[in-house]
């Protein structure tokens, strides 16, 4: 998996690179299947055309945090910053790729702290995300919200998201349609 992919052309020369390593290395693995070659969509950039990337690649996994910060403009090394991904555009760019890679039939993951946070998880799994990459210590929790969240209901209230005007409404939106499935779930946790 390739990370920080922009254009298409450079996504084709790592995927030739990795054939010519396969190439030369020869008998060596010539009983193993190929290598799924990936990449992280988590600028702008990849996210527009993921549908084009889909075309080439093995898989997606969307990267919220960096994607966040990068189409926020934020400065993803200041520690006193952090972007929203509930943010629209963010929002949108998550959609997208899902969206492309979904058409594609390529598995797609998301990491970052949307995929391990509470609230934000239902809307993960609304905009058709089936794969989550976290930390350990949180996946009894994110079981717990998967095993109790009804999807058509996350599906309808992504969809909503994809509407709202600020981070803040898509919170509130979460937390009103979500709440009466997952409240006890949110308690004393951190919610983006």
């Amino acid at each position: 998996m390739f990370p920080m992919v922009a254009t298409l052309s450079e996504f084709l020369q790592y995927r030739a690179l990795v054939e010519e390593c396969r190439t030369e290395l020869g008998e060596a693995v010539a009983g193993f299947a190929p290598v799924p070659v990936g990449m992280m969509v988590e600028v702008p950039a990849a996210a527009l055309l993921a549908d084009r990337f889909a075309e080439h690649a093995d898989f997606f996994s969307a990267g919220s945090n960096d994607l966040s910060h990068y189409t926020l403009a934020f400065d993803r090394l200041d520690g006193s910053t952090r972007a929203n991904p509930f943010e629209p555009a963010v929002l949108e760019l998550l959609a997208r790729t899902v969206k492309a890679a979904n058409e594609a039939e390529l598995p797609c993951s998301i990491c970052g702290d949307m995929a391990a946070d509470p609230v934000a998880l239902g809307l993960v799994l609304g905009l058709g995300y089936r794969q989550v990459s976290v930390p350990v210590r949180v996946l009894p929790l994110v079981r717990a919200i998967i095993r109790n969240l009804d999807l058509r209901v996350a599906a309808e209230v992504a969809s909503e998201a994809l509407d709202c005007a600020s981070a803040e409404e898509v919170r509130e939106l979460l937390v009103d349609r979500l709440g009466a499935e997952l409240g006890a779930l949110w308690r004393d946790q951190q919610i983006v």
